[in-house]
């Protein structure tokens, strides 16, 4: 039977994130989007755009506020993980990270450049996704730009493994 998938090799998939991990996450980058706004450090935003683009380009399970999460999680008492229906999908928590990649990126860039108007309207709009996922549940980077993508991406089926990425 030919491989439906186009460039012939198995469709990669991967794993659900954990939602706890995910808020977490949104906290730990306001708290550094705050600093960076007040203080305008373009160094500040340069970390925290590797920190996004770790997570939206190798993966959540490398995302470093994610393990950091993962290491708290073990040396603290055990809850449990989420149930079975909680679990994040990574497609979307992956484009949200890619959303705070560009806006921490147009940060740094804006600092960097001497623009500082430019600089704080991407770090005021980086600081308002991550407050807002972190203390309301509306991700913007899940809820709004993801369908857009997954729109015009149709996924593909191996069917050795019968998973569809």
């Amino acid at each position: 039977m030919p491989d439906p998938n186009a460039r012939g090799r198995p469709v990669r998939v991967e794993p659900p994130a954990d939602p706890r991990a995910d808020v977490f996450a949104a906290w730990v980058s306001s708290g550094v989007a705050l600093a960076a706004l007040f203080t305008a450090h373009e160094a500040l935003l340069a970390g925290q755009a590797v920190v996004f683009a770790v997570g939206a380009l190798v993966g959540m399970r490398y995302a470093p506020y994610h393990a950091l999460y993962r290491g708290l999680r073990a040396l603290g008492r055990r809850r449990g993980a989420p149930r079975r229906n909680e679990w994040a999908a990574a497609g979307p928590v992956r484009s949200g990270q890619a959303l705070g990649l560009l806006l921490a990126v147009l940060g740094a860039v804006g600092f960097l450049a001497g623009l500082p108007t430019p600089g704080t309207v991407a770090v005021g709009l980086l600081l308002a996704a991550t407050l807002s996922h972190a203390a309301l549940g509306f991700r913007p980077g899940a809820q709004l730009i993801y369908p857009i993508i997954a729109r015009f991406h149709r996924p593909t089926q191996d069917p050795e493994q019968g998973v569809t990425a």
